[in-house]
């Protein structure tokens, strides 16, 4: 039987180390241009919404964000534990497969993996859009209040300003 042995070991290939330093100069430029948010993370800013993943029916949304979110990422230890993981496992794959497979390998699977985000967002938000959409048609107070309870809406960022919202529009139809 004969053994498999690859051709050289690395400890940092050449596609690994092109990967970090690709990661760290994007999360500079989001770090630059988008600032940091009030709960330690990269804020939403031009960067972030440019080339992070968005849901496909967001107008924010655009087709090379398959290819680019790949390289986002949130605060330090996000984009820290990412890289180690990539070393640490993906030094073993380039190393065995070489640079050129190991480079398609991680393509494919960071679009695959936001196809499936996207497919996933679909389903999970798509009665939700239905409704919203239902309420546009015919808004009133009571279909607002509806749909923001039907989806627990009031859990989100500033849960309450959706009430206030409400309660304004109930206090004074005419002013909304």
């Amino acid at each position: 039987m004969t053994e498999f042995r690859p051709g050289s070991f690395q400890i940092l290939p050449v596609i690994i180390k092109n990967l970090i330093i690709i990661n760290g100069l994007v999360f500079l430029a989001q770090y630059t241009f988008d600032g940091l948010s009030p709960y330690g993370g990269i804020a939403v800013g031009p960067v972030s919404n440019g080339f992070a993943l968005h849901h496909l029916l967001s107008p924010l949304f655009k087709p090379w964000q398959l290819f680019t979110h790949m390289f986002m990422h949130g605060s330090i230890m996000h984009l820290l534990g990412n890289m180690f993981v990539l070393w640490m496992f993906g030094s073993v794959l380039e190393n065995l497969w070489g640079p050129t497979r190991f480079l398609l390998f991680y393509l494919l699977c960071g679009m695959g993996a936001a196809l499936l985000h996207l497919g996933f967002l679909y389903i999970e938000n798509y009665s939700m859009l239905a409704d919203f959409e239902s309420y546009k048609s015919a808004p009133s107070v009571q279909k607002y209040l509806n749909f923001i309870d039907n989806f627990s809406l009031q859990h989100s960022y500033d849960g309450q300003l959706v009430y206030r919202i409400g309660r304004a529009w109930a206090a004074g139809p005419g002013n909304m």
